[in-house]
């Protein structure tokens, strides 16, 4: 099995692992900023571990093109995994978690508003945020899931250009 593919399959393990884990730890915790990037930092330290795999399987050269598509088919791999997984389990198994999301999400917006951009807690984007319908449909998570895909580009975009070699470490080649 190839790296890219293995480590997508370990990252989106350890992913929803975590998220189960810190379901029946404290729902709070499941659907709060630290499960995002802890998951997130599973994800680019399997991006890496993957692409490193690779290019260390040739003596040839590694191009960013294949560092970039091993690095993004574990973010690919991981984050459809992710989202089946998010929409199953928060629109069928337990519908209040996207309330409770949503409660979490508001409370970590009005703390990094007030405490980096001085904004006002009572101002009328928080209130109106809290009356809108949350409800999760198919639509919007494979929405989420598109703008989850852009950003895990940037991310590979980063890796690949972390594990390119531009040239062959076979010494035996004719450079002529």
């Amino acid at each position: 099995m190839k790296p890219s593919i293995r480590f997508g399959l370990y990252s989106a393990a350890i992913t929803l692992g975590l998220y189960i884990l810190f379901y029946f730890v404290n729902k709070k915790l499941m659907v709060g900023p630290v499960s995002h990037w802890l998951s997130l930092l599973v994800v680019v330290v399997c991006m890496i571990l993957a692409t490193r795999t690779e290019r260390n399987q040739t003596r040839d050269s590694y191009p960013f093109k294949k560092a970039l598509q091993a690095a993004f088919k574990v973010f690919l791999i991981t984050t459809i995994s992710f989202h089946i997984f998010y929409y199953l389990f928060f629109a069928i198994l337990d519908p209040e978690l996207i309330n409770l999301q949503m409660q979490e999400n508001l409370k970590w917006t009005k703390w990094l508003g007030e405490s980096t951009f001085g904004l006002d807690p009572q101002d009328p984007a928080y209130k109106e945020f809290e009356n809108m319908d949350h409800k999760l449909t198919p639509g919007n998570t494979f929405f989420s899931l598109c703008r989850s895909i852009i950003g895990g580009f940037l991310i590979a975009l980063a890796v690949g250009a972390m594990f390119k070699r531009d040239f062959s470490l076979d010494s035996t080649q004719n450079k002529s």
